[in-house]
């Protein structure tokens, strides 16, 4: 009797410690992300571990700039390769003890994070996708259009600057586009 209860106990530690990753809580899931993303300096297999840990809106996200990074370049990308390597950091250190806490509503929550002095705070949303806490990560929408700049000559030669809209003018002194009208001409 004795023996099925350890191999009991045994396999229910097993089973909990296979479940650990997904019986994680919002700020378990942050901290993870924070020290995945610390770690991808040093290993590139953690860009596409923090990746799975982010949202399927930022996974969508990211992937598009993949796609489109693609086209520029010739070369093919992973989306988990737009996560710049070891520079996602909080803008501040969290408290040792109570640095983060989560407010849960239903499948979304929010993890506050505060500074070690107590005077900053910051807010990361947190949802809960297929059982599992994801980090919100927002990805700043792609532009659509095409950016048409023009190069200038001479000294600083090779600086972008963005083309007057269609119809602006010449102030004649600055060389900046004016949106008035030219003035009529008279014969």
């Amino acid at each position: 009797m004795s023996r099925r209860v350890h191999g009991s106990w045994a396999v229910l530690g097993l089973l909990l410690a296979c479940g650990s990753q997904t019986a994680d809580g919002p700020v378990e899931t942050l901290s993870r992300f924070l020290e995945t993303m610390d770690r991808s300096n040093l290993y590139e297999s953690a860009r596409k571990e923090a990746y799975a840990m982010l949202d399927d809106t930022a996974q969508e996200a990211l992937a598009e700039r993949a796609r489109r990074a693609a086209l520029v370049s010739g070369r093919e990308f992973s989306a988990w390769d737009m996560l710049a390597p070891g520079r996602f950091r909080l803008r501040l250190a969290p408290a040792e003890r109570g640095g983060m806490r989560a407010t849960v509503t239903g499948d979304h929550a929010v993890v506050q994070v505060v500074s070690k002095d107590g005077k900053d705070k910051v807010s990361v949303p947190m949802m809960r996708q297929g059982g599992i806490w994801r980090v919100q990560l927002a990805v700043p929408p792609v532009r659509r259009e095409p950016r048409t700049t023009m190069l200038r000559a001479g000294p600083g030669a090779l600086e972008g600057r963005e083309l007057p809209p269609a119809g602006a003018v010449r102030d004649g002194q600055s060389g900046l586009p004016s949106m008035t009208k030219p003035p009529a001409h008279k014969p």
